[in-house]
């Protein structure tokens, strides 16, 4: 008989798959491949659309990237005597109410700023007031806004003394100046704020400078001095000031793909943890059980979170921007918090669902962290604001502040990510000491019938004798 042919080894046939003594197996595989393929299918239609819905409407949810205008042009032409009506100011904010009112689905949100708010405002140099350039940075770097278009005090003024005066050396690019920070969100910043920004400057430019040329054409005099200088073909310009670049391009698995392995690394040690504790938890005390149920898997994510630490660093990644030396072990003290905080939340689920639901437990859970860590929640609808509450999204928005040197919501990031820790051993140290409560239950129980057995056939016996 061979081993390998029509007989198993011991001797039992072998039989086709579709033979009628299979029957009954048959059926209990299509029924599980049923089940999985049902529980898949919600699951995409569920979680997976998630994800999906992060990047749906962003286009039409661009207006809550906030851009400020300060019309300092206005502003200077309303308080200096002598001063020259503006152009260029009015331009900008006429641009910008234009774009929401012929793209009411795609558009900036743009805040115009008014008068009480330019009137603390410097308007001459040396004069009182807060320095409008310092004004409008303090702003994008505090994240109140997205960005600001400065629509410098003497706009119109300088380019109508270049033009009455020929003068060759005027730069047009002091007219406006527009601040942003790229770090916080490159996405966000690229494809939304620098293309519909500076849209928006390049057509109130091209509207002003047309304002300001109709004026010297009526003067042969005039047009001819004008000519001999160069604002009548450039009067208007702008200059940009990424204040905080996305220039570390060694970072950015850190701030997108890396928090997906982040969740994959924490998530090694769970099922490996659980099989290699199984031969010694029922041997243990209660307190000891519960302790490296715990120890354990914290111990192995500070370790590992080190090592995810060290290989950014390897690629020169500059942790010393915003925090100095302290740089470094605050972006592994993060790492080491976000992957116990993820970790613990695993550690309870798979104990909880067991190794058949726990798959689909760790597939909600990477996409829910994931659906928000990447692109800016501004841009996304209001219900993924969930993710300020949730360890990828504190750990991303940290790193940023510690290699891009973007705004400190560090205390925040850390308590958010802390409380995930303490939560989630909570419920861990909780599911471990019910199941063994259980488990002992159950072992009593069986004790008790072992022995009631025992005691009824001790009669039979006596009886047979």
């Amino acid at each position: 008989m061979a081993i390998f042919g029509k007989h198993s080894p011991d001797g039992t046939p072998r039989r086709h798959a579709w033979d009628s003594a299979l029957a009954s197996e048959r059926k209990t595989v299509l029924k599980m491949m049923l089940i999985a393929l049902g529980l898949t299918t919600a699951l995409i239609w569920t979680i997976l659309a998630l994800y999906f819905g992060a990047y749906y409407r962003q286009e039409q949810n661009a207006y809550r990237l906030t851009v400020r205008i300060l019309d300092m042009d206005s502003q200077y032409a309303s308080t200096v005597a002598g001063a020259p009506a503006a152009i260029l100011g009015p331009a900008v904010v006429e641009a910008a109410q234009q774009n929401r009112q012929s793209m009411p689905h795609y558009h900036l949100g743009w805040q115009i700023a008014d008068s009480s708010e330019l009137q603390n405002l410097r308007v001459q140099q040396g004069g009182q007031g807060i320095n409008a350039s310092d004004y409008a940075s303090q702003l994008v770097l505090n994240q109140d806004v997205w960005a600001v278009i400065l629509i410098n005090p003497n706009a119109t003024v300088l380019a109508t003394e270049a033009a009455t005066t020929g003068n060759a050396a005027y730069d047009p690019r002091g007219a406006i100046s527009f601040f942003y920070e790229e770090a916080r969100n490159f996405y966000a910043t690229n494809q939304y704020i620098s293309l519909l920004g500076l849209q928006t400057i390049e057509s109130a430019i091209a509207q002003a400078s047309r304002q300001f040329v109709s004026q010297f054409t009526g003067s042969a005099d005039a047009l001819a001095t004008a000519l001999a200088g160069n604002a009548l073909t450039y009067p208007f310009g702008y200059s940009q000031f990424n204040l905080r670049p996305f220039d570390q391009l060694a970072a950015e698995a850190t701030t997108t793909a890396g928090a997906i392995y982040l969740i994959i690394f924490t998530f090694f040690i769970s099922p490996v943890w659980k099989k290699a504790f199984e031969p010694l938890r029922r041997k243990l005390t209660m307190k000891s059980m519960l302790a490296l149920n715990w120890a354990v898997p914290i111990i192995a994510y500070f370790w590992l979170s080190l090592n995810y630490s060290l290989v950014t660093l390897a690629y020169q990644t500059d942790f010393t921007r915003k925090y100095g030396y302290g740089g470094f072990p605050l972006f592994w003290a993060m790492n080491w918090i976000t992957m116990s905080g993820l970790g613990m939340v695993m550690e309870g689920a798979l104990r909880l669902l067991g190794p058949l639901l726990f798959p689909v437990f760790l597939a909600m859970w990477v996409i829910v962290q994931v659906s928000v860590a990447f692109v800016s929640i501004s841009d996304m609808d209001p219900f993924y604001s969930y993710g300020f509450a949730f360890p990828v999204w504190n750990n991303v928005d940290a790193t940023k502040s510690i290699i891009f040197g973007t705004k400190n919501h560090l205390t925040q990031n850390f308590i958010v990510n802390l409380g995930w820790v303490i939560g989630g051993s909570i419920a861990l140290l909780f599911i471990c000491w019910y199941q063994r409560r259980q488990e002992d239950k159950q072992e009593l129980q069986q004790r008790i019938e072992e022995k009631k057995e025992h005691k009824q056939e001790k009669p039979s016996g006596k009886t047979a004798a």
